[in-house]
């Protein structure tokens, strides 16, 4: 019995792994999107954006200056660009 419950935890700690390895990969490739996108279209951008997209790991906010860099005309245009000032 007592074995019984030590496969069951361990392999919920095994799922939560694997979901946490898939978030954070997502995380990572969407970072990677992001900055790959900024500089096909604005070439140049500051730093400091670059250190703010590489500091967030929240995958929503990855996908919202995603969206808005590819609508923007300018990194100024943009979340990101607004946090340089």
């Amino acid at each position: 019995r007592r074995l019984s419950v030590t496969h069951a935890l361990l392999v919920e700690q095994l799922q939560q792994g694997r979901q946490e390895g898939r978030q954070e990969g997502m995380q990572q490739q969407t970072q990677k999107l992001l900055l790959r996108q900024l500089r096909l279209k604005f070439t140049k951008f500051p730093e400091v954006v670059r250190q703010r997209i590489e500091a967030t790991a929240n995958l929503e906010q990855l996908e919202n200056w995603l969206t808005q860099v590819m609508m923007a005309n300018s990194v100024a245009e943009t979340e990101l660009g607004r946090m340089v000032n």
